[in-house]
């Protein structure tokens, strides 16, 4: 089990976060990346709430980097204004699962998704005004 670090196993063993929220739910966003075919696939949704995310989950589907770069991206998210959720970027990712060779490609799937649930998220709160 050599090319991961621990906390890239612990989240694909253990992921928090994992699951649905309900989409008729109008404060829940939801941003997709990837695809199955190129074996990276990544929903990630959010319940917003006065600004900010109150509670997030995922579905991934690709190799445990992926998943954890999901649940860690997840788990980071709730209690964040949408703005500091922003501020998530694959970098930081990268930098905090020690991702390696190509496995950052996966946490880029991850922000692709973000930030598209980020702007339903934005598009949903103007349409309250």
């Amino acid at each position: 089990m050599t090319g991961y670090s621990d906390e890239v196993w612990r989240l694909f063993r253990m992921p928090e976060y994992l699951g649905d929220l309900a989409e008729a739910d109008p404060r829940v966003s939801t941003g997709e990346a990837g695809s199955l075919t190129s074996g990276c696939k990544v929903r990630l949704q959010l319940l917003v709430q006065s600004g900010y995310i109150a509670d997030a989950r995922f579905r991934a589907f690709g190799c445990p980097v992926t998943i954890a770069c999901a649940a860690f991206t997840a788990g980071q998210l709730v209690g964040c204004s949408l703005e500091q959720a922003r501020a998530l970027t694959a970098a930081k990712v990268i930098d905090k699962l020690r991702l390696t060779g190509t496995q950052p490609s996966a946490a880029l799937t991850v922000e692709d998704a973000l930030l598209v649930a980020l702007r339903n998220a934005d598009s949903a709160l103007l349409s309250d005004r």
